[in-house]
């Protein structure tokens, strides 16, 4: 009776693999919504880019994220590919322009048009910039901050 053949993890996770020009795309296992591909390795699913640096760059510290100097999600070669930490990948977004800003940002209370009319309100004195706050549902830091242009920079 023949056993049962049993593939190896790097051509399990070739198969899984479209390699163009520069970008190895996860083509053919499963991607998660935001387009991250996932492989199934002793009883649980892995991000595949983390299974690529594995593969071919080696162990790495569990803790870090494995990120992407190309930006595509579903790539997984392995020179497109640095580790970091969470401040790395947001400085990482921030640096290419993936971070909402604005009224793109979910969490914003405000429009760009309310930020520039905060901007023209006067608000030289505690008083002012409280009343700022009340009207627009917002903290005093906050008011000062658009202000001085440390939030809501590029409006």
């Amino acid at each position: 009776m023949v056993g049962k053949v049993t593939r190896s993890i790097e051509d399990r996770f070739h198969e899984k693999v479209t390699k163009t020009n520069s970008c190895w795309i996860w083509s053919a296992g499963h991607r998660n919504p935001k387009g991250y591909g996932g492989f199934w390795l002793n009883g649980r699913n892995h991000a595949a880019q983390r299974i690529s640096w594995l593969l071919f760059r080696g162990e790495f510290d569990q803790k870090l994220r494995v990120l992407h100097k190309c930006d595509t999600p579903s790539c997984v070669n392995p020179l497109h590919l640095f580790l970091g930490t969470d401040s790395d990948n947001l400085r990482d977004a921030a640096q290419k322009g993936r971070m909402p800003k604005g009224e793109r940002n979910g969490n914003s209370k405000l429009t760009a048009d309310q930020v520039r009319l905060i901007r023209k309100m006067p608000s030289n004195n505690y008083g002012e910039i409280k009343k700022i706050a009340v009207r627009f549902g917002i903290d005093r830091t906050q008011v000062y901050n658009i202000i001085k242009r440390r939030q809501w920079k590029h409006v």
